[in-house]
């Protein structure tokens, strides 16, 4: 069974965003898990900077402007720390975790640990429709792997049904390299717990929206009670 511990928070926007932009520690209960949050982050930024030149494409809907979406509330958040234990399966771990707060949108982190097994999407070159890239079929990295970093943001659809978005890289056993959209509900924490760091916005959810320029369903903020 996951274990979670929940940390209460008083309205604070500034935090949360440096949260969500940074990756910074959701507390300072926990030094080595801080240190390895920080350390993915700088690792990404350097990994950003060494794709400044990727090739650029054209979203096929009309572009919209500007590209920002907010809602502000006055209420805060509230931080989980959640050890998934060996064995699990991630997705359905972490959604039992959070049929206690059903209607809270939120972004996170898992911060370290080895997986049994992990599937994943890359974008590929579309063949037909409108859209540029699309999902590609899903890849099976079935031995052990270790996870370099994975960002979670939590969201749900338009029916209520929620959504556990993750994207991650690792390296599988023979120090491969690997990333992309990583698939909770496949993916299987290896012989030691997991551990999963949560920020969760009260009265804030993120809801599945069509999105005309990319042609997408993007997680929008909307205000819930």
């Amino acid at each position: 069974m996951a274990k979670a511990t929940a940390d209460p928070r008083g309205s604070a926007w500034i935090g949360t965003y440096f949260r969500l932009a940074f990756f910074l520690p959701l507390d300072g209960n926990h030094d080595l898990e801080a240190e390895i949050m920080l350390q993915a982050a700088h690792k990404s930024e350097q990994v950003s900077e060494s794709r400044a030149r990727a090739k650029r494409f054209t979203h096929p809907g009309t572009a919209c402007a500007p590209r920002v979406v907010d809602v502000t509330t006055t209420t805060g958040t509230r931080d989980l720390r959640i050890s998934l234990p060996a064995l699990a399966s991630v997705g359905p771990a972490l959604h039992r975790v959070l049929d206690a707060y059903p209607n809270s949108g939120g972004c996170g982190r898992i911060v370290y640990g080895l997986c049994g097994t992990i599937q994943y999407h890359v974008m590929t070159k579309a063949t037909q429709g409108v859209k540029p890239f699309v999902y590609g079929a899903p890849i099976l990295c079935a031995l052990e792997c270790t996870l370099i970093t994975a960002a979670i943001t939590i969201g749900h659809r338009g029916d209520g049904k929620r959504i556990l978005h993750c994207h991650g890289g690792f390296l599988d056993s023979s120090g491969t390299q690997h990333g992309g959209h990583i698939i909770l509900d496949e993916t299987v924490v290896a012989g030691s717990p997991m551990i999963v760091r949560l920020c969760l916005f009260e009265q804030v959810d993120l809801v599945a929206s069509p999105d005309h320029e990319t042609t997408f369903d993007l997680l929008l903020p909307i205000k819930v009670r």
